[in-house]
């Protein structure tokens, strides 16, 4: 699918044709527009436009500029099982929208269009301000073109996935913030969370990072879910829920490559108790130590009577158990998280 933009190859129009006033003249007409584009956050379609000194979000109800000086960085970042890759403006200072503050500005693009665009420039402001820095015209995947020319009017500089992958070979693990479903990116430099709020957490920013892991029960069968926390080292904690437990081993060692401080946290045992027992290492208590106790004393007893009472001092020492691992896990866990 080819989707072309309707543009010239050069400014025209009256002028003395001094750089000043070039600049000036250019400055007023978009040197490449894409029509109908789906702007994450803030939601939205909107037409975007690349100026020679600003990016336009023009939409129905609000018309955004923003200046390339405030752009940081850009974030390529595909969309696991999706036809969708997104382009991640990071701004500083963050653009406002009533009361709400932008760092971000998350751009969803259908990763099949294919775009062929000639730039609105002229070949001398071409070859005196921009060169090696932009073509006079683009091929290729939307969100690589528009990357491209922004990445060349802005100066701003490009990250994209590096060495992780899943179990499915994808770039990012479902997973979930607060009550935001989304997905974790592990990049090279840091942790970028998207959909929404999106964050994103510099490696050199954090103190440790911890493992912890619970099993829901439902349908007959018991699904083992993996719960991260990214600890701060200014204090704040992020734990991000509900990521597959398969994920672990890939998780971990790349964590661990990146040198971080990493700790197993706890085990939780079951929905009903909410108990978490403690191991470091993968190893400590666990439901199956706790029945393998139950299993022993019953075998011993030699009538019903005694494995009622058995039962009773079992539960009793599981109970004992479940306070002393639960107080020694909390002490050793992060302050702030909360049990499920």
């Amino acid at each position: 699918m080819t989707v072309g933009h309707l543009a010239n190859d050069a400014i025209l129009g009256d002028h003395d044709g001094t750089w000043e006033t070039i600049l000036k003249y250019s400055s007023e007409a978009a040197v490449d527009t894409y029509e109908e584009i789906a702007i994450i956050i803030p939601r939205g379609r909107r037409t975007v436009e690349l100026h020679l000194s600003f990016l336009r979000l023009h939409g129905q109800a609000d018309d955004i500029k923003i200046q390339y000086g405030s752009i940081v960085r850009l974030f390529v970042l595909p969309k696991p099982n999706s036809p969708h890759t997104f382009v991640v403006i990071t701004l500083d200072p963050p653009i406002r929208k009533g009361r709400t503050l932008y760092p971000h500005i998350v751009i969803q693009f259908m990763t099949e269009i294919i775009v062929e665009t000639d730039l609105n420039l002229s070949r001398d402001l071409l070859a005196e301000k921009y060169k090696d820095k932009l073509e006079e015209s683009y091929m290729g995947p939307i969100h690589e073109v528009f990357t491209k020319v922004l990445c060349g009017l802005s100066g701003a500089k490009v990250t994209r996935p590096g060495s992780y992958r899943t179990c499915q070979g994808e770039y990012a693990v479902k997973t979930s913030l607060k009550s935001e479903h989304g997905l974790l990116y592990p990049l090279e430099k840091g942790f970028f969370f998207l959909l929404e709020p999106p964050m994103l957490i510099h490696y050199e920013e954090v103190e440790f990072v911890g493992f912890g892991s619970y099993r829901r029960e439902g349908a007959g069968k018991s699904d083992r879910y993996l719960d991260l926390l990214v600890k701060r080292k200014n204090g704040q904690e992020h734990i991000f829920r509900n990521i597959q437990r398969n994920e672990y081993f890939n998780l971990f060692d790349f964590v661990n490559g990146k040198q971080l401080k990493t700790m197993n946290l706890g085990d939780e045992q079951s929905d009903e108790d909410e108990d978490f027992g403690f191991f470091m290492g993968g190893g400590g208590s666990s439901t199956d130590d706790y029945s393998s106790g139950d299993e022993s004393e019953s075998s011993e007893s030699g009538g019903e009577k005694e494995e009622a009472s058995r039962g009773d001092e079992g539960s009793k020492k599981r109970k004992w158990k479940k306070k002393h691992a639960t107080y020694r896990w909390r002490r050793m866990s992060w302050r702030g998280f909360r049990v499920r």
